[in-house]
């Protein structure tokens, strides 16, 4: 695989960024010490022209919105089913994450619930839309580390 088009200093930009989007382009100027806050605003534009960053958002506590519950959804569906099992998860407002996977599954979705009597209701009532030749559902019990990729 191909080594990326960035230096150390685009690494310490994006680094910067990763630890607080919100980091002023002042901020990082003084911070790294080599360049104008012209050349490091510069920089960022070409590092999001190129698709190094990809947005700038807001990570939620899904705690705070009651939401006190994540499962892992393991769904094997039939190759033909794929892509309206796809659509109909993208449809629910309780699925956040889903992978098209290859392995003993074939999808994997992952949801928040506030509860296990909203999971069960999810559970009955939901997914049984889906067809699906077997499905596992797996309740995370602590999350250990959870983070977007990283440089």
């Amino acid at each position: 695989m191909a080594e990326p088009d960035i230096d150390g200093i685009d690494r310490r930009i994006i680094e910067l960024l990763q630890n607080n989007s919100r980091t002023t382009v002042a901020d990082m100027a003084r911070e790294i010490g080599e360049l104008t806050e012209n050349a490091i605003r510069y920089r960022i534009e070409r590092l999001e022209t190129e698709g190094y960053i990809a947005e700038y958002t807001v990570r939620l506590n899904p705690k705070k919105f009651g939401k006190n519950i994540i499962v892992i959804f393991s769904l094997n569906v039939m190759p033909q089913d794929i892509n309206a099992s796809l659509d109909s998860l993208k449809s629910i407002d309780y699925i956040t994450e889903i992978y098209l996977t290859a392995g003993d599954f074939s999808i994997i979705a992952i949801g928040y619930f506030d509860d296990n009597q909203e999971l069960t209701r999810f559970v009955t009532e939901k997914l049984k839309d889906i067809r699906m030749i077997d499905y596992k559902v797996i309740s995370v019990l602590r999350r250990v580390k959870h983070e977007l990729y990283s440089i």
